[in-house]
């Protein structure tokens, strides 16, 4: 299977684990992945040398119309139908909606979608180093600027790590292109805006729906730029951020040279390798209720998916593999671990976690030892999804009364210090105080089913992201806020100067308009 670049090591340094060992038992096929970069793609695509499978993302629809017409990606319907009867059942209604919106036209199913899903809970982006935000005693925050503040006491008290290392107080990575990851990742939620389609030209608001343009005064943009450009000016941004890569990030976060980090997804390695020593990052949430959750909205498209090559070896050994996997049976396995082994069905009828996998858990034996969670780029189902057989999210750990049977020594001192259950708790109690605004009136299938852009409208879109990229890089630099504020409003002015742009905001809202009422 071809898949995002960065990601096939990972998951083929799993193969031997029991839960990748449970999954080759269960559908009689062994997957090995192989990276494709989007150069790689388009020259495999071009030779028509695509691996037997292809798992891919949204963002490149224009590629996956181009691999339907050319005849090198397969129509499934037949072989879900002799194959796959787990899959018809488990996601029947994404599976619609694919046979609607990803199949130019012929109602046939040509792609899996992955990631989807309704979900039961949402969680908060910005995560502290427990240990010294404790030490200066955990003071509450209802502003970025504030949390800056707080950010710049602790990399003062701790400017390197014991190894001696330099400490920062955020930081991002550039070789994903330029998005939520890169200026102020940290932050990108706080202003409840997320981005649209394949177009970095507008946003649409997690709360009511309603697109603002990147333009605009109001634009989320300036404030992920001017949070870089305070931070710089404290002394507490890593400046590498512009230069580094994914891996480099990681490589610094795994040697705890970051106060902040976001989303749980992000610290869960730290967390995990220094679990026994009880130090790592926990939620750390502000007051006054003006920021957003993040994540885990509910999504029945699916923000990527999987497709058969023409090429594929045998078609419907590739199907049976694909319906355990998007069968509710399949992800529970690969997000829970094997079934009398990692967890079983109590008393009560539900699923309960044993003994064993407590014990692990305590330990801090990792995904890399037991394969739980080898699941990134191919489970139909997200983790908080909800599986309507018991109620309870996808991924077990994510119940609340199971999250508070797992909770490490970090966990226990940061719930104490609160006096809550677990994270899933402190969550809930934002919400319930109104700390915390809820997402989930954003449903992710109108973003994730955005057309093919016009090419006149990508244009424009193009020279706009030019045109960021080269203010934004001197908004970063500015000396203070007069001259961010003044750079902010010579950016907008050479936008509005340089490109017409009211073809491409009357694309974006007539398109979000339409796209909202298709999945009604």
């Amino acid at each position: 299977m071809l898949t995002a670049s960065g990601t096939a090591d990972v998951m083929n340094s799993r193969h031997d684990t029991r839960v990748h060992q449970e999954l080759i038992k269960k559908t009689g096929v062994d997957i090995t992945w192989e990276e494709a970069s989007s150069d790689k793609f388009n020259m495999l695509m071009a030779s028509g040398d695509l691996p037997d499978m292809v798992s891919t993302g949204i963002a490149l629809d224009k590629d996956k119309e181009a691999l339907f017409l050319s005849g090198q990606i397969l129509e499934l319907d037949d072989l879900i139908a002799e194959y796959a009867p787990d899959m018809a059942r488990d996601i029947a209604r994404p599976l619609e909606l694919t046979r609607k919106n990803f199949s130019l036209g012929t109602g046939k199913v040509y792609q899996i979608p992955i990631m989807i899903g309704e979900v039961e809970r949402e969680d908060y982006p910005l995560y502290i180093r427990w240990e010294w935000y404790k030490e200066i005693g955990a003071p509450e925050f209802s502003t970025w600027r504030e949390y800056l503040d707080i950010l710049k006491q602790i990399v003062d008290l701790h400017p390197t790590t014991d190894d001696g290392q330099k400490v920062y107080g955020l930081g991002g990575w550039v070789n994903w292109g330029v998005g939520w990851w890169t200026y102020a990742p940290n932050m990108g939620y706080l202003p409840g805006w997320g981005g649209f389609g394949p177009l970095s030209a507008s946003y649409i608001n997690y709360g009511d729906n309603s697109m603002i343009m990147a333009w605009d005064e109001q634009s989320p943009e300036w404030m992920q730029v001017e949070i870089a450009n305070v931070a710089s000016r404290l002394g507490i941004y890593d400046p590498d951020t512009m230069i580094q890569s994914n891996e480099d990030f990681n490589a610094k976060r795994n040697a705890g040279q970051y106060a902040s980090l976001f989303g749980s997804w992000v610290v869960r390695q730290f967390n995990s390798d220094h679990a026994v020593e009880g130090i790592g990052y926990v939620p750390v949430i502000p007051k006054g209720g003006e920021y957003y959750a993040s994540g885990q909205q509910r999504n029945d498209v699916g923000a990527l998916c999987i497709m058969v090559s023409k090429n594929c070896v045998d078609p419907p050994a590739a199907m049976r593999w694909l319906n355990y996997v998007s069968s509710y049976d399949g992800c529970e396995m690969l997000y829970n671990g094997v079934e009398g082994i990692d967890w079983i069905i109590g008393d009560d009828g539900k699923p309960q976690i044993t003994e064993s996998f407590l014990q692990e858990r305590l330990e801090g034996v990792g995904s890399d030892v037991t394969g739980i969670g080898f699941n990134n780029f191919f489970s139909a189902f997200q983790r908080v999804a909800i599986d309507p057989r018991y109620n309870m999210p996808t991924r077990w750990t994510e119940d609340r009364n199971i999250s508070a049977q797992l909770r490490t020594p970090l966990e226990i001192d940061y719930c104490e210090y609160y006096g809550v259950n677990s994270f899933i708790d402190m969550f809930e109690k934002a919400f319930e105080s109104g700390d915390l605004k809820s997402m989930k009136n954003m449903n992710l299938s109108a973003t994730a089913l955005a057309p093919v852009v016009p090419t006149e409208i990508q244009r424009t879109a193009s020279e706009l992201s030019e045109l960021k990229i080269q203010w934004w890089n001197k908004m970063y630099e500015a000396k203070d806020d007069a001259e961010l504020e003044s750079l902010k409003q010579q950016a907008i002015a050479d936008y509005q100067q340089q490109l017409d742009l009211a073809p491409l905001e009357a694309y974006c809202r007539e398109t979000w308009d339409a796209l909202q009422a298709a999945v009604q």
